[in-house]
């Protein structure tokens, strides 16, 4: 993942290209192999490369168009070149020009519709001289990042990370202590699309282009996953084939790298399906076999994650290498060094990750598939209660039982009569229920936190939890179940997405998902909830199509286990025990935003001792801590 930068001075001031250094200074980590600029009076443009392909190898960024001037810095990965070459007429150049070459030409030639025509992850800015502007966008999914700030009539910086538009002289370096509250408080990490730990900094949201010029600024979302008639296919047999058809080419699609490629395997179903995918893909062409990286625990018979882990390592075509958690500084000596970098607080319990991407690059790896999207992608939503609603009662029932053995949830019985709740509640009802159930649900969370409560009080926790409510949807219940699907796939992912991809660029690994493949996307949304849930097995089209591709003790392995809690419990403790993390010191960062008595009070209780939520909660405030330290 590339590291993208740049300044135009909208007071017409030269750019300054020691400005230009200090931004990419702090991306090289994302891009290490070569750091460029490009200046030109007002504008200026800055690039770390992360060669992940043959074309961004032999195309060095910035790029300028000869002909229009234009000039572009990219962070890219065109998954349609083939339709985008005969589109433009340039098939005859197909291997001298790149992708950020090829969006170039996009956009002389669509403008700012542009990015509709594009496929794959991409955050890009073009500066464009004849209409003294500049213009970028972001992928449908948010698998790249783009942050920017704006000052009217002075200055428009924007970078792939936060930090590296603070760097720049002309942006105030002023913590967003709105956005520290969200990282105390559990749940509001996902606030809004924009928000960041800087003031005046924001983030360009996924699916959303930005247009910049003297005028002022515009952004406009130029993607919606709008949902469609839902697919009726013939056979359980058609749908796996139309799904195989499509999941096979996102995956492949994934595969264009350089050097080896690489692939997160835990011991689920949506990992393991893109590496028994990728595996095949790789072998058939006479590539190198695929990398793996797992996080497991000592015991692969008493830890059912572990055991399943193993499992998925005796697939053949694969090269597994895997980080115990009790092992974790023999295998990973410097991740705690990695832990202290993080760009975003957020991202402090993803310890595993940083692991097996530290692993990833001491291999040689720079490109790691993962199965993140799974979930989300091919999630049912409220699939029983549309049947309880539609009259369809003893399926409605059987399935959330059933869903409810799945998870060895001890009180189905509660979930079924909230199902039922759900089904029949009119909408007038559920509009003024939404108050009542966000108070408690403030409540709860602020319960759940250590912070302080006046300074609660000072930020408006509780406007905040109601602008993630009319954000995300909370609390209601869409017309369909198409339009349900659709509304929280994107969403939903992206505040994921952007974990991984801060994570995997500290150690210069670029993050891929085929599952947020967007023409899987629209094709999964537009599935009936019976290819998504049969008999109480979430994702069951999925489970259908790896048959003799995966085990099939992962395809009907019951439950979601998963080690990234003690992985992220056993640095934490270390930590304790190397006298870096302390109550005295959490005080020391933390202390204008969190309750010293109940910090003092958790704290007595012992690392080792407490119950784990209140645990978890120290640990968070040591990740916030820890940012707020080196800011």
């Amino acid at each position: 993942m590339s590291g993208i930068c740049g300044v135009f001075n909208l007071d017409g001031a030269p750019v300054r290209p020691e400005d230009l250094a200090a931004m990419t200074a702090t991306l090289e980590r994302r891009g290490p192999d070569r750091t460029a600029h490009w200046c030109d009076g007002p504008v200026g443009f800055g690039h770390t490369l992360l060669t992940t392909t043959l074309g961004l190898a032999r195309e060095p960024q910035p790029v300028a168009h000869h002909e229009s001037g234009c000039v572009i810095t990219a962070d890219v990965r065109l998954d349609n070149r083939d339709e985008l070459l005969a589109a433009l007429g340039l098939k005859h150049r197909a291997e001298e020009i790149g992708d950020a070459g090829l969006i170039v030409e996009a956009y002389l030639k669509w403008d700012d519709k542009c990015p509709d025509r594009l496929l794959g992850d991409f955050a890009f800015v073009i500066w464009d001289p004849r209409w003294q502007r500049l213009f970028g966008a972001r992928d449908p999914f948010g698998m790249r990042p783009l942050y920017y700030h704006h000052a009217p009539q002075r200055c428009l910086v924007f970078a792939s990370a936060a930090p590296a538009i603070v760097a720049h002289p002309a942006v105030p370096s002023k913590l967003n202590e709105g956005r520290i509250l969200d990282a105390l408080v559990p749940d509001l990490e996902w606030m809004d699309y924009t928000s960041t730990f800087y003031q005046q900094v924001y983030r360009l949201s996924a699916g959303h282009s930005i247009l910049v010029d003297y005028r002022g600024i515009q952004t406009r979302q130029y993607w919606c996953l709008e949902p469609e008639g839902e697919l009726t296919l013939s056979s359980k047999a058609e749908y796996i084939e139309a799904f195989l058809e499509l999941f096979q080419e996102a995956v492949r699609c994934r595969l264009n790298t350089v050097g080896p490629t690489g692939s997160m395997l835990s011991g689920g179903l949506d990992s393991g399906s893109v590496v028994a995918v990728a595996r095949r893909l790789l072998a058939s062409s006479g590539s190198e076999p695929l990398h793996t990286f797992s996080g497991t625990g000592p015991d692969p018979v008493g830890c059912v994650e572990s055991g399943a882990v193993a499992l998925a390592m005796t697939m053949d075509s694969i090269l597994p290498q895997a980080v115990c958690h009790d092992a974790l500084f023999e295998a990973v000596p410097q991740i705690e060094t990695v832990w202290s970098c993080l760009e975003e607080p957020f991202d402090c319990q993803m310890v595993m990750s940083m692991a097996v991407n530290e692993l990833a690059a001491r291999s040689g790896v720079r490109v790691m598939l993962d199965g993140g999207g799974g979930d989300v992608v091919l999630g049912h939503g409220s699939y029983p209660i549309r049947l309880i609603q539609q009259g369809e009662w003893t399926q409605g029932i059987h399935e959330t039982l059933a869903e409810m053995r799945f998870y060895g949830a001890p009180n189905a019985t509660a979930v079924l009569l909230s199902n039922v709740r759900a089904a029949y509640t009119p909408a007038w009802l559920r509009r003024a229920a939404q108050g009542l159930r966000r108070s408690l649900e403030v409540s709860s969370a602020l319960k759940r936190s250590l912070v302080d409560r006046d300074f609660a009080r000072t930020m408006a926790v509780h406007t905040r939890f109601k602008t993630m409510a009319a954000t995300f949807g909370r609390n209601s219940v869409p017309p369909t179940y198409r339009v349900e699907r659709a509304q929280s796939i994107q969403p939903n992912m992206v505040a994921a997405r952007e974990r991984y991809a801060r994570v995997a660029a500290l150690s210069g690994v670029e993050a891929r998902d085929p599952f947020l493949d967007a023409r899987l996307v629209r094709f999964c949304v537009a599935l009936p909830g019976a290819q998504k849930l049969r008999d109480g097995w979430p994702k069951v089209l999925l489970r259908d199509a790896m048959q003799g591709l995966l085990p099939d003790g992962l395809r009907w392995r019951r439950g979601k286990e998963h080690l990234g809690y003690v992985f992220w419990g056993n640095l934490q403790t270390a930590r304790g025990q190397a006298g870096h993390l302390s109550c005295a010191g959490l005080e020391e960062e933390l202390g204008l935003y969190v309750d010293r008595a109940g910090l003092g009070r958790a704290w007595g209780q012992g690392l080792l001792d407490m119950p784990w939520e209140q645990r978890d909660t120290l640990h968070s405030l040591d990740g916030l801590a820890t940012w707020l330290s080196r800011v």
